[in-house]
């Protein structure tokens, strides 16, 4: 992962942020009323709750962008729970260790009926159409058939760029193209020629 820093006015200001946050969350009330899945007179309250400033903080982090990566991709290249922390799983109860932050990050072991070790297993999977990770550029789903060609035609111009230079290089290649072996570190590398790209695929 790679940090890019970007201009003030990138994404939204916190005010706004705050405003989008109500919308959405107010409108999926709605809904969950609707459904019934939640039973609540909301009319009455949702001119008050649309005319309150919410509050969604936002702030600079202390510690740099570097943390910052290192924070989400814990989160986002890691499972609920890893197979080493399961101990057992013996009639109908599951075992496995956890850590107590509350009584100085110490290891301790809980034991949960299969069925709630399940529960609470699921709870970290994503629901449909979400995704902890988006890709962009190239490597984004959109348009990526033609993306992959422009790379393609990329790669072909950078290709043929560079074997004209060698080739009008002549004598002057052999001195320039002379390393030391990575793996022996006492051996010489040598330039002798290109190989285009696709060269082998019918081998």
């Amino acid at each position: 992962m790679e940090w890019i820093a970007s201009g003030k006015k990138f994404f939204a200001p916190v005010k706004v942020l705050s405003r989008v946050f109500r919308g959405k969350f107010l409108c999926m009330l709605e809904d969950l009323i609707t459904q019934r899945i939640v039973q609540f007179d909301l009319p009455a309250l949702n001119p008050i709750l649309y005319k309150k400033d919410w509050v969604v903080y936002s702030k600079k982090s202390f510690a740099g962008p570097a943390q910052i990566l290192n924070y989400l991709g814990r989160y986002t290249h890691r499972i609920a729970i890893s197979n080493s922390r399961i101990i057992a799983h013996q009639q109908g109860k599951v075992s496995f260790r956890w850590k107590d932050y509350r009584n100085g990050a110490c290891w301790k072991i809980m034991q949960l009926d299969t069925l709630e070790f399940i529960r609470r297993y699921l709870l970290h999977v994503l629901p449909g159409n979400f995704y902890k990770i988006r890709y962009y550029g190239i490597l984004s789903l959109a348009h990526r058939k033609q993306k992959i060609k422009h790379c393609f035609e990329l790669l072909q111009y950078q290709y043929a760029k560079l074997f004209h230079r060698i080739k009008d290089m002549g004598s002057q290649t052999d001195r320039l193209f002379f390393r030391i072996c990575p793996c022996c570190r006492v051996g010489t590398l040598k330039f002798f020629a290109i190989i285009p790209p696709g060269a082998g695929e019918d081998t």
